[in-house]
């Protein structure tokens, strides 16, 4: 699943994801700027951005306990939400975030994720 952030916002990507019960990796890009985000079950599992075409050789926030996921994914989903415009694309299947054996992974809801992010920018436009 591929397109344009002009004709599926990234929040319409993520709702449908979380919605559908996807596993795989959503991947954003706009420019150079470029946000991976990994889904277990429709779930948000791990999360990570950077710059240039390559795909960080690990998911840099999947380590953190959930209240720190919680807030990276909020910050650079909510960065992506103010892209004028961009791509996503999707690919299915596989476990993708890198975690260590037996350790818990945290899992948010891409709900809970995409109302924190509109909270975060709601917040700035107001502080402005």
């Amino acid at each position: 699943m591929s397109g344009k952030l002009e004709a599926f916002p990234v929040a319409n990507v993520l709702q449908f994801l979380g919605g559908s019960r996807s596993t795989g990796i959503l991947s954003l890009s706009s420019g150079e700027r470029r946000i991976f985000v990994t889904f277990e079950d429709g779930q948000i599992v791990a999360v990570s951005a950077g710059l240039g075409r390559r795909r960080p050789k690990r998911a840099a926030y999947s380590e953190l306990d959930e209240a720190g996921l919680m807030r990276k994914a909020s910050e650079v989903l909510a960065e992506a939400m103010t892209w004028p415009q961009g791509q996503f694309s999707f690919g299915a299947g596989g476990d993708c975030a890198v975690r260590q054996v037996g350790t818990p992974r945290p899992r948010l809801s891409a709900e809970s994720v995409l109302m924190n992010a509109a909270f975060s920018l709601d917040e700035e436009l107001r502080v402005g």
